[in-house]
């Protein structure tokens, strides 16, 4: 139930926000609450799901959801990395910063950080897609109905080595060989 409680604040708080350009961050102000944590600190596997509301803001304020719900586009996250700094603190507040960093002829690829008193407590980099219900939609043809810039900025160094460390992991075959 938080979350749904959590979505609606997010969704509602973002339709009468100021409207966000393409490459600017969104802020959601978010506390970490008893259905969080293991114990005192935020459990892993949160954070993931707390990324959505922070996506949802963002899609929200730059117009994208309303063209997505239009043209009954599916989100989908193609892959994520996650880098745990510090740990977030029970009943403590925070901030999920989220921004669209690139995007190549299939993912557009978003930054999200997770900031408590100040300091970087996790930062993510995230691969989305969307689909049409056949296909999976074309990144030219995702910015073009979105408005932002008809060509991504240069690609940032680490969304290129992850890109090659998730290539290694496309196969059925085990990363490091047994025996």
């Amino acid at each position: 139930m938080n979350l749904y409680l959590r979505f609606l604040r997010v969704l509602l708080t973002a339709l009468s926000s100021t409207r966000l350009a393409p490459f600017e961050t969104s802020v959601v102000h978010l506390r970490t609450w008893p259905v969080d944590v293991d114990v005192r600190r935020a459990n892993n596997g949160r954070y993931v799901t707390l990324m959505d509301l922070g996506r949802l803001d963002y899609l929200c304020r730059t117009g994208v959801l309303r063209e997505i719900v239009r043209r009954r586009w599916q989100p989908l996250v193609a892959g994520l990395t996650i880098r745990y700094r510090r740990s977030l603190v029970l009943l403590r507040r925070f901030e999920l910063h989220t921004r669209v960093v690139w995007w190549d002829a299939r993912f557009v690829y978003f930054e999200q950080r997770f900031v408590q008193g100040g300091h970087t407590a996790a930062v993510s980099l995230l691969r989305t897609a969307l689909h049409d219900g056949r296909r999976t939609v074309p990144t030219g043809e995702l910015v073009t109905a979105f408005g932002f810039p008809p060509v991504p900025p240069p690609c940032p160094e680490a969304i290129r080595r992850w890109t090659g460390v998730d290539e290694a992991m496309a196969t059925d075959q085990p990363l490091v060989p047994t025996g």
